[in-house]
């Protein structure tokens, strides 16, 4: 993957999460190639060692946590995944009332 010349813009983050490096560079790319989105950035949940896609457009932000379909989540992981990606809000990341998560 990082041969892919749009690797680079996910790199770091990918380092941070390199388990889940597949599942961010995809979605990444869907959401920012394929929506054409005005601006989608990698972020890292960090408390949780999750990584994360913020996209931006016309006002509105989406945070989006990659996830491999055969792995097991409780209750507890999902609330968690939530309450890191609202995290980004509050630091200024992304506008938590423009925020759908």
């Amino acid at each position: 993957m990082d041969a892919h010349p749009k690797f680079h813009e996910v790199a770091e983050v990918c380092k941070l999460a390199p388990k889940r490096t597949r599942a961010l560079f995809q979605v990444y790319l869907d959401i920012k190639y394929g929506h054409m989105l005005q601006s989608v950035e990698a972020h890292m949940l960090d408390s949780i060692g999750f990584p994360a896609v913020i996209a931006r457009s016309a006002g509105s932000r989406r945070v989006f946590v990659p996830v491999y379909a055969d792995e097991d989540f409780s209750v507890a992981d999902l609330a968690a995944i939530v309450e890191n990606a609202a995290a980004l809000a509050a630091a200024g990341k992304c506008a938590a009332d423009e925020t759908d998560l």
